[in-house]
């Protein structure tokens, strides 16, 4: 965890092994003790054991407050490699404060089971073979705004963790497939983002609608460029060249405020779209 910098962000093609958070407040990255912020209480009711945590000093409140986070948390598993979401169902299976509910390889699949299931920390990697594992994710936390998003993988997400914490109202975090961090801090990992109560804002600029000054066709490109499809496809689609594409791509940008302090502004496009689309 000494790897992460203040902040959270890191390159992790330079640092693989390295876990980025984003929107994650920096203690959650620190053990937690007595002395630390965070006071838990267990409680055992008709329903089970009930934690309440209670945050001093929360980056996103100005005051202090308090959320029951009902206990075990439940877990979902979405990704294609069988042998990995068997590795993560072994390790969680031996703390008792976090339970797998489902362990699933396609989106279809995690549609179909999870859309009407608690869930409060969803493990997906982007890259799935029937779909995007960030719309998915995006999609769900629509109907579960609570639920919060642990991206896994071996792809470069840098720009697409960046887009969730200026865009959206719960940002997601990511750790790398290539991490060292073993069994252990792969589950402290997990624990920490799961039962984390801290929740950021979403920027004023999404609760207005950035997208009434664009043409029929330029919401045509994005809605296509949002599905997954190259400039090249988008233009076969619509019948336009790939240059008229590009330029409508960069009237996009410009006319949704996306500038080049953005990490990556076809992202950054994508993920103010889904904000809206999916109300999130």
């Amino acid at each position: 965890m000494s790897d992460v910098p203040r902040g959270g962000r890191v390159d992790p093609r330079t640092q693989p092994h390295a876990v980025i958070h984003q929107g994650i407040p920096e203690h959650a990255l620190r053990p937690r003790t007595a002395s630390g912020p965070l006071t838990r209480v267990d409680q055992t009711t008709g329903e089970g054991v009930v934690r309440r945590v209670i945050r001093t000093n929360s980056p996103y409140s100005p005051t202090d407050g308090s959320l029951v986070v009902r206990l075990p948390a439940h877990i979902a598993i979405v990704d294609q490699e069988t042998l990995f979401r068997t590795m993560v169902v072994d390790a969680l299976a031996r703390d008792p404060e976090l339970k797998v509910i489902a362990s699933l390889d396609s989106v279809a699949k995690a549609r179909d089971v999870l859309t009407n299931r608690r869930v409060d920390l969803l493990i997906v990697d982007v890259e799935q073979r029937d779909g995007s594992g960030a719309h998915l994710a995006a999609e769900l936390q629509r109907v579960k705004p609570r639920m919060r998003v642990l991206i896994i993988t071996r792809h470069d997400v840098t720009a697409l963790i960046e887009s969730t914490r200026r865009h959206l109202h719960r940002p997601w975090s990511q750790l790398s497939k290539l991490s060292r961090i073993g069994r252990d801090g792969l589950v402290e990992t997990i624990k920490r983002v799961a039962l984390d109560t801290g929740q950021a804002s979403a920027p004023a600029a999404v609760r207005r609608d950035p997208f009434a000054p664009l043409t029929g066709q330029q919401m045509a490109v994005l809605r296509l460029i949002s599905d997954g499809y190259t400039n090249q496809q988008v233009a076969e689609r619509l019948g336009l060249s790939r240059r008229t594409v590009e330029n409508h791509l960069l009237s996009i940008y410009r006319t949704l405020g996306i500038g080049d302090d953005e990490v990556n502004p076809r992202v950054a496009a994508v993920l103010l779209l889904l904000s809206r689309t999916l109300k999130l």
